[in-house]
């Protein structure tokens, strides 16, 4: 047994650590939220491990359990998955629940987690989780994706957009392809990932370095209304080399029934913007999604339960392949929506409708 001045070094200890992980709003400072889970795993049980008399548990330690749990909330998917950002792989979904059962659910559920740059929408049953962070630190950012802007969208449990998530642990071959841009739910400029990476060290990073460079500034405001709640967000990442910043809205109506978005390049000057560059702005599917294409612009996406959504754009719509890193299988085959551009474009704009719902997008 250790000593009651050891305990207290080693909650010091413990203390400082998470002062310096967990950020204010609960999310963890890698921006992973698989890192989050991991710690939690370790917290919860460490928690029913100090005597209430003689060694209660520390305040910090408490605060920062309940600060985390609404964070974990923001994440997850009414599947029980976990949204795939920064590095977050495959977690059974029952992981998830047993961690969640720790707090009672009126606890809460983070909408908005400004510190670590995550925004969580809902419609009745339809949810949407969106990253609008910087990368994290670079002594925490080797599990760091460049998806700035991207998001993720379910209705009534079934994922219909995705990213491609991470490799499990040891599966590193794809690694450096599941961080790229290219591998997420947003636009990419002249497949330029809007993040450098340390390239593979096999000594110091065997499975890939930390971000060198990223968006610098990344904007995201919040507005709702009776009909539909709307994000607007910004970041800075492709300025430097291509002299324009990446505008994206994404407007989710209270029934749940309808999204509609609107990316957009904005020159910062006349003189740096570089005309006739390649863009893909790509909507990852959900591997369960079956793919209908009706028109050029038109494309339906019918869910296992049988529902309906309507992708609409004005830009005709590719249908490509695409991979899901994040399996136990192994990679997974996915389809993918690709509206191809160039930098002259100005604004895309799109919609995904559910058949059937009782509002119509607007």
């Amino acid at each position: 047994n250790l000593g009651l001045g050891r305990k207290r070094r080693v909650v010091k200890h413990l203390i400082k650590q998470l002062q310096k992980e967990i950020l204010s709003d609960g999310g963890h400072i890698s921006r992973n939220p698989q890192a989050l889970i991991d710690l939690l795993a370790d917290l919860l049980p460490l928690k029913h491990c100090f005597p209430s008399n003689e060694f209660p548990p520390p305040p910090e330690l408490l605060n920062a359990i309940d600060r985390m749990m609404p964070m974990l909330r923001l994440f997850r998917h009414d599947d029980g998955t976990v949204a795939l950002f920064n590095g977050m792989s495959t977690t059974p979904p029952d992981t998830i629940a047993t961690l969640l059962a720790y707090q009672d659910a009126r606890a809460g559920t983070a909408e908005t987690a400004g510190p670590s740059g995550y925004r969580r929408m809902h419609g009745e049953d339809t949810i949407l989780i969106m990253d609008v962070g910087r990368p994290p630190p670079e002594a925490f950012s080797l599990a760091a994706h460049a998806g700035c802007l991207s998001f993720e969208l379910s209705d009534r449990g079934e994922k219909i957009i995705s990213n491609c998530g991470a490799p499990p642990e040891g599966r590193d071959t794809h690694r450096a392809l599941a961080r790229a841009t290219a591998a997420h739910s947003t636009l990419v400029i002249d497949d330029t990932s809007s993040c450098h990476f340390a390239p593979v060290d096999d000594d110091r990073w065997p499975a890939g370095g930390p971000v060198l460079e990223g968006p610098r500034k990344v904007t995201a405001l919040r507005e709702s209304d009776e009909a539909s709640e709307k994000i607007t967000a910004t970041h800075d990442a492709y300025v430097r080399e291509f002299g324009v910043i990446h505008r994206r809205s994404l407007t989710l109506g209270r029934d749940g029934g309808w999204l509609i978005g609107e990316d957009g390049l904005e020159a910062v000057s006349k003189r740096k913007a570089i005309k006739n560059k390649s863009i893909a702005l790509r909507f990852h599917l959900h591997p369960s999604v079956r793919v209908d294409i009706q028109e050029p612009e038109i494309v339906k996406l019918q869910l296992p339960s049988g529902a309906i959504w309507t992708f609409s754009c004005e830009k005709p719509v590719t249908v490509e392949e695409s991979i899901l890193f994040a399996s136990q299988d192994g990679l997974r085959r996915m389809t993918q929506l690709v509206i191809a551009e160039t930098t002259n474009v100005g604004r895309i704009k799109w919609s995904l409708v559910r058949e059937g719902g009782s509002t119509t997008a607007r």
